[in-house]
C-alpha cells in the first residue's frame, strides 16, 4: 500500500531536482533563511512571468537539457484552490 499516488512523488521530484536543489543544494538546513527563500521564490516569480510572456508572443525557451522551459507553479496551485481534494488526470 503506497501513501502517495506515484504523481505525486513525480511531481516532488520535479520541484527538487529542478528548482530547490540547485539553489540550496550547498547549504546546510541552519544556513537557508527567510530572507533567502524570499529572494529565491521572488526570482522564479519574475522568471514565471518572463515565460508567460515569451509563451503569449510565441517564443519558446529551452533549459540547458534542451527541453522547454516551464513556468513554476501557478497552474498546479490554481487547480489546488479551485477543486480542493479533485484528482486530476
Amino acid at each position: 500500500m503506497t501513501l502517495v499516488d506515484q504523481s505525486t512523488l513525480d511531481g516532488y521530484s520535479h520541484v527538487l531536482s529542478r528548482y530547490i536543489l540547485p539553489e540550496f543544494k550547498g547549504h546546510r538546513l541552519t544556513e537557508i533563511t527567510y530572507e533567502a527563500v524570499v529572494r529565491w521564490r521572488d526570482r522564479l516569480r519574475r522568471e514565471s512571468e518572463q515565460l508567460n510572456l515569451a509563451a503569449k508572443t510565441g517564443v519558446q525557451v529551452i533549459d540547458r537539457q534542451g527541453r522547454p522551459k516551464r513556468p513554476f507553479g501557478r497552474p498546479a496551485k490554481a487547480s489546488a484552490i479551485t477543486s480542493p481534494g479533485k484528482r486530476t488526470a
